[in-house]
């Protein structure tokens, strides 16, 4: 199989976000609320640029694992079936004006597998740490939407709890459904369904041993959910290729969406950061 991708560049928007919280930095339209409650949290251009640098980084990391490893993988192979002498990948993945070439050979089911689990993990954690990454990016750019004390050390925030407080703002009249909550909201129902269970597997992968994947009856399939997981057990969303997939998919389309919003509602005239 030859599998050939050009990845992810987040330049044309980052770029062009930068320039305009340079502008506003520049001639004072800062406001110091969220940088007054967490010094962690001042609108620091050195800071935007390895923050944003680190999301950019981050998702193309997910799709190199995803199309190298993840990518329509042998289920037949991964639940049984007899497994083919020198089981090829071939790699091409294309970035700005490099491409990344690779060939993956095996003949033995359980390295495949081992390759499978391991790079599972990695993609779920580098997901998870996205966005983990992307909260700090509005806590900072946005007015704050967790409250903690005055002055409190920045903590990392699952970008689920982020979003329950968020919801719950707007229900209580706190914030309104301004154009910085209906960017969001239609991205909602996917992190319903997929950040919840990406978050509880990157829970059990931290603080566990393992792999959370198995076979079924046909597919390699995530096998460790949660109580309440939106999932139906035999849901074909939990292959691992389809899983992989969606949540790549999804993630960067909320991603662009969310970049296209802040470059906007910066560049408009007379207002302040944070929005």
């Amino acid at each position: 199989m030859v599998i050939k991708q050009e990845l992810t560049d987040l330049r044309g928007l980052i770029d062009p976000l930068l320039t305009d919280v340079q502008t506003k930095i520049r001639t004072g339209i800062i406001s110091t609320v969220n940088s007054d409650m967490n010094g962690d949290l001042k609108i620091d251009l050195a800071t935007l640029k390895s923050l944003l640098r680190a999301i950019d980084c981050k998702i193309r990391k997910c799709e190199m694992i995803y199309y190298s490893y993840l990518y329509k993988v042998d289920h037949g192979a991964l639940c049984g079936s007899p497994f083919s002498e020198d089981h090829a990948v071939s790699i091409e993945l294309i970035y700005n004006t490099s491409v990344i070439k690779s060939t993956i050979i095996l003949s033995d089911r359980d390295v495949y597998t081992e390759l499978i689990d391991m790079n599972f993990q990695t993609f779920i954690l580098t997901l998870a740490s996205l966005f983990e990454n992307l909260v700090r990016l509005k806590e900072i750019l946005v007015k704050r939407v967790i409250i903690r004390r005055l002055q409190g050390k920045h903590e990392p925030t699952p970008l689920d709890i982020y979003f329950e407080y968020l919801k719950n703002l707007v229900k209580l009249g706190y914030r309104q459904e301004d154009s910085y909550f209906l960017c969001i909201q239609p991205h909602l129902p996917f992190f319903d369904k997929y950040l919840k269970t990406i978050l509880v597997l990157r829970n059990r992968y931290i603080h566990g041993f393992q792999s959370l994947l198995g076979p079924n009856s046909e597919n390699y399939v995530i096998i460790e959910t949660y109580k309440e997981s939106p999932f139906n057990p035999n849901s074909p969303e939990l292959a691992v290729d389809a899983f992989s997939e969606m949540a790549l998919v999804k993630s960067t389309r909320f991603i662009k969406d969310l970049l296209g919003f802040l470059k906007k509602a910066i560049g408009e005239d007379g207002v302040a950061l944070p929005l």
